[in-house]
């Protein structure tokens, strides 16, 4: 049953989707229009996540990957590449185009995330699922209220499943979690928005 539901919160979790509900909530604590948020929300979609999303599905269909959510570290070296210029793309795009600081500073922490996550994984295989919900989880607590500071028992429950998956261990998925909490507060802190 306890592997049942770790597969439930691993499917509901997956980094994408909180990178996407990420996104979406600092989108809309900025002070643009509804037309520019909804445009920067597809411009992160589209150069942020469709191309790791579609290399990843192409490398499942075409078996070379077992699953969505890559056990091996070896699986993990180009897609983790493309994401990192994928978040380069979205980041430099917001600040060319001079856009909002939050969604800046968003852009900036994602990018080096990647590429933190992509250098490391070449000897460790850290928890990107972990990583991306504590990403959340601070986008709530900082950008919104203090008061989500019980969003940190999702984290918790992110990392659960993905031990008890035996997809990580407990200091990778700490890892994730380390990793995201000092990116984020380091950019948004230079920022000055926390």
């Amino acid at each position: 049953m306890s592997e049942k539901i770790a597969r439930f919160i691993t499917k509901v979790t997956n980094p994408i989707t909180t990178g996407l509900f990420s996104s979406f909530l600092i989108i809309q604590k900025t002070n643009l229009t509804a037309q520019n948020k909804f445009l920067w929300f597809l411009v992160i979609l589209i150069l942020g996540f469709l191309p790791a999303f579609l290399y990843l599905y192409w490398q499942i269909n075409r078996g070379k990957i077992i699953d969505w959510y890559l056990n091996t570290r070896a699986d993990r070296y180009v897609l983790l590449l493309l994401s990192t210029f994928s978040s380069l793309a979205v980041f430099l795009a917001a600040f060319i185009f001079n856009t909002d600081k939050l969604i800046v500073s968003f852009t900036l922490t994602g990018f080096i995330l990647n590429a933190a996550i992509y250098a490391i994984t070449f000897f460790w295989k850290i928890s990107v699922h972990t990583a991306a919900a504590a990403i959340l989880a601070l986008v709530l607590i900082f950008i919104y209220s203090s008061f989500f500071i019980l969003t940190f028992f999702l984290v918790f429950l992110v990392g659960w499943a993905r031990i008890t998956l035996r997809r990580h261990t407990v200091a990778e998925a700490i890892g994730g979690v380390l990793l995201s909490t000092i990116v984020f507060l380091l950019i948004f802190k230079v920022f000055r928005l926390i």
